[in-house]
């Protein structure tokens, strides 16, 4: 499943398990630790979704999260 939406608010890049809430109202948190610091306001985000786990795209940021859903 792909979902597209939007960062809510500000986009900081990753770091320890970082927490992403986005603008549909879903939110992802990164798996495992990985800095990357990369500023980017309410980006657009595709996320390749397979369950509860998935890899986020940011646009503007280069490397793909791996992320998994919370709420």
């Amino acid at each position: 499943m792909t979902i597209r939406s939007r960062i809510d608010g500000e986009f900081n890049g990753t770091g320890d398990e970082f927490v992403y809430k986005l603008q549909n109202g879903q939110v992802w948190q990164q798996v495992g630790y990985r800095y990357r610091y990369r500023y980017r306001y309410a980006p657009a985000v595709t996320i390749n979704a397979s369950g509860s786990t998935g890899v986020m795209i940011v646009d503007g940021f280069d490397d793909p999260i791996k992320v998994r859903r919370i709420a």
